[in-house]
């Protein structure tokens, strides 16, 4: 199992690559500028070895599931119960998990998944505009009086603003998340320059200001991953990776955990 830059999380699972982009926010996605060359949007199943790797991890380590592919990807469906034996058998680890696809999720449950879930299982959407909140509500819809299991959110990239509160249905969906991760757009250069294929997009301060206030407002623990390329190159961060936050303006410098 591979250690990870990835602030919010301590091991990559990657028992399962390649994925297929289906929003705005896959578009530079950081598995296909990877896998390249490596036909990233073939969907196939890696070395049984890396689906035990989980075994054995000390307790508490949070593990983030497939992060070069999504867990509830219809290609998946022949080696996803295999993954939830081993979340399963593993109740000291934290297996993280994002999807673009909620709407699969109930069908793609473990048949003992019950109404408190596993509680070492965080289950997210992956959020990079308003034009996908809803599926913060999909999510929302399996909370139950029992549950155990965690929900959050990543909102990143973040490529347009985000107003979690706008109506009262999301407001109630909203207040049921557990955590929030957020973070602008990685690349080599500008959206539009010429010759490059793998650019990052601007993320506008007030957006992660608002999203930061509504947290606070619903009591959302707000986790700031990184500022992004086009800000680390005006502030001229020497850390773009959101590795040192000290260099941050002070307002950003929040990493709260649920």
């Amino acid at each position: 199992m591979s250690k990870t830059y990835i602030q919010w999380t301590n091991f990559s699972w990657h028992f399962m690559k390649g994925c297929l982009k289906v929003s705005p926010g896959c578009k530079y996605c950081y598995m296909h500028r990877m896998m390249d060359k490596d036909n990233p949007s073939l969907v196939r199943l890696m070395p049984h070895k890396r689906m035990l790797e989980p075994y054995g991890l000390p307790a508490g380590t949070k593990v983030f599931v497939t992060p070069f592919s999504d867990f509830f990807i219809i290609d998946g469906d022949p080696w996803r119960s295999q993954a939830w034996i081993v979340m399963k058998n593993c109740p000291d680890i934290i297996f993280q998990i994002l999807t673009k696809r909620p709407e699969r999720i109930l069908q793609c449950l473990p048949p003992d998944w019950g109404p408190t879930g596993y509680p070492n299982v965080w289950l997210g959407v992956s959020i990079e505009s308003q034009a996908y909140v809803d599926r913060m509500i999909t999510l929302s819809k399996l909370d139950t009086p029992e549950r155990q299991f965690k929900f959050w959110i990543s909102a990143e990239p973040l490529i347009d603003e985000i107003d979690f509160l706008a109506t009262p249905q999301l407001q109630t969906a909203f207040e049921k998340m557990d955590w929030l991760v957020a973070g602008g757009e990685s690349g080599d250069a500008p959206e539009g320059t010429p010759g490059v294929k793998y650019c990052y997009r601007q993320s506008d301060s007030k957006w992660f200001n608002q999203i930061m206030t509504q947290c606070a407002q619903c009591n959302v623990p707000f986790f700031m991953k990184q500022l992004g390329n086009d800000a680390a190159k005006k502030l001229k961060l020497l850390d773009k990776k959101g590795g040192n936050i000290n260099e941050w303006p002070s307002r950003y410098q929040i990493r709260m955990w649920p």
